[in-house]
């Protein structure tokens, strides 16, 4: 059996509050990886600040920190993502599963400053952590 998928809950960081939907989550998380479901109660808190996403992702590929999306009034917005129990990374590759000193990135450019860190793992105080949207 090959593991080259597995399910995360993604935060979504800097989306207009006044602009999440339950099909601006699925756009989102299409893009991510394989779409699996949008949390809805992530907005409904006082002042919601993201939105959360599951999508399964492949874990062979490096982590995603952002990118820029479209809203609908046409301004270009970066979000930045967020990862829910997120395990071992490394902050070189931006892969799952080993750390820098494991890392097949040339220690010559691992002297480099690293485009990844510990800013991707989410908080997981979070209240709907673990617990499937109702529809």
């Amino acid at each position: 059996m090959e593991f080259t998928h597995s399910p995360f809950w993604v935060q979504i960081w800097g989306f207009p509050f006044e602009h999440m939907s339950e099909d601006t989550g699925k756009d989102i998380g299409s893009r991510l990886g394989r779409y699996v479901e949008t949390d809805t109660r992530s907005w409904h808190f006082d002042q919601a600040k993201f939105m959360r996403v599951r999508v399964e992702l492949m874990v062979d590929k490096p982590l995603r920190r952002g990118g820029y999306i479209t809203s609908p009034k046409g301004a270009r917005l970066w979000v930045t993502f967020k990862y829910e129990r997120l395990p071992i990374i490394c902050f070189y590759c931006g892969r799952i599963g080993h750390d820098a000193r494991h890392c097949a990135v040339p220690i010559d450019a691992q002297s480099q400053e690293p485009q990844y860190g510990d800013w991707l793992r989410a908080n997981d105080t979070y209240k709907g952590n673990n617990e499937r949207s109702k529809p």
